[in-house]
């Protein structure tokens, strides 16, 4: 069952790199994939904890989330204003895999 969707995925990476040998460059692999959803997940949840703070002004809240981010940035060898600050980049180009799957697999929830 597995095999069904590799040769899907290769098709589509080999389609969006024009075919040339240096796919590679453009493709990611599938571990920068997950690594890439991981990140996108992690910023929704950020600022979903920031948002929930400044609506509920939960006391202490805030200290909590500033080090729930600093630790979470920190994994990832970035501060926080940098993870923030690509958090938009990394949705886009989310987002646009996740397109591009749907497309293969089209019981991916929206």
């Amino acid at each position: 069952m597995k095999q069904i969707y590799i040769i899907p995925i290769i098709s589509v990476s080999i389609l969006m790199s024009g075919g040339n040998a240096k796919a590679e460059e453009k493709i990611p692999t599938i571990g920068n994939l997950m690594m890439l959803s991981k990140v996108v997940g992690m910023c929704g949840v950020l600022i979903q904890m920031a948002r929930f703070q400044d609506t509920t002004k939960m006391v202490g809240g805030e200290k909590f989330v500033v080090r729930f981010a600093q630790t979470e940035s920190a994994r990832l060898g970035v501060s926080v204003a940098t993870l923030m600050s690509r958090c938009n980049e990394y949705t886009k180009s989310y987002d646009m895999w996740k397109e591009v799957f749907r497309e293969i697999e089209p019981i991916l929830p929206e």
